[in-house]
């Protein structure tokens, strides 16, 4: 079994992503339209630092395969299904987490398929 097939077959729970499209030059965040994925979800409260070296308060790493697409800074996740959203807008949900670091690594002998693990 190859790693990738391992990392596909562990990321199991399902995730609504919506990638973050910028503002609307009033301000307001603009996300994409839900998308669910699969990922590995792991709980995890308490101090991280985000990419750009600042603290904040995690709430979540999250195992993503490179299946589920590109994942960036400033997009948020839920851990559930798209039926269980009660809003479109993340910012309306509370259980819907800004990412705000990232990594993204190749899979050994691959520079064109990588694991991403993200942190909320």
């Amino acid at each position: 079994m190859a790693i990738n097939d391992f990392i596909e077959r562990v990321c199991v729970q399902p995730c609504v992503h919506w990638k973050y499209l910028g503002t609307d030059g009033m301000g307001m965040s603009l996300f994409s339209d839900p998308v669910q994925i699969k990922v590995r979800w792991t709980d995890n409260d308490g101090l991280q630092k985000d990419d750009r070296g600042e603290i904040f308060d995690g709430k979540a790493i999250v195992l993503i395969p490179d299946s589920a697409g590109t994942i960036s800074r400033k997009d948020y996740l839920f851990l559930g299904e798209i039926g269980d959203l009660t809003d479109t807008n993340p910012l309306n949900i509370t259980t819907a987490y800004e990412v705000q670091r990232f990594t993204r690594i190749p899979m050994i002998f691959s520079n064109t398929v990588f694991v991403k693990t993200v942190y909320l």
